[in-house]
């Protein structure tokens, strides 16, 4: 958040609802933003995001992700987006 500069009345897209994207969630909220859009594969997740503060959810496995998340912020997109994904990088040692 600190680096991402979240500002009261910010919209804020947190990519991914695992432990790190669901901290990333509460943490934003401190900062006082209008929105907090949580994107994630799982429904589940997405779900535990709304509980930990998330005021809107958005399934990125459906193909009008983008078009909704452009609805929730009046065709203005986000302010700060967030990368929580954590998947790790495919390392040619890892089988």
């Amino acid at each position: 958040m600190q680096y991402g500069q979240v500002s009261p009345g910010d919209v804020v897209a947190v990519i991914g609802s695992g432990p790190v994207g669901l901290s990333a969630v509460m943490t934003a909220r401190l900062y006082g933003p209008s929105k907090v859009i949580a994107i994630d594969l799982d429904n589940a997740r997405l779900a535990r995001a709304a509980d930990f503060g998330a005021t809107d959810t958005v399934n990125s496995g459906d193909p009008d992700w983008k078009e909704q998340v452009i609805a929730l912020t009046d065709g203005a997109g986000v302010d700060v987006a967030i990368e929580a994904v954590g998947y790790p990088r495919r390392s040619p040692w890892r089988q």
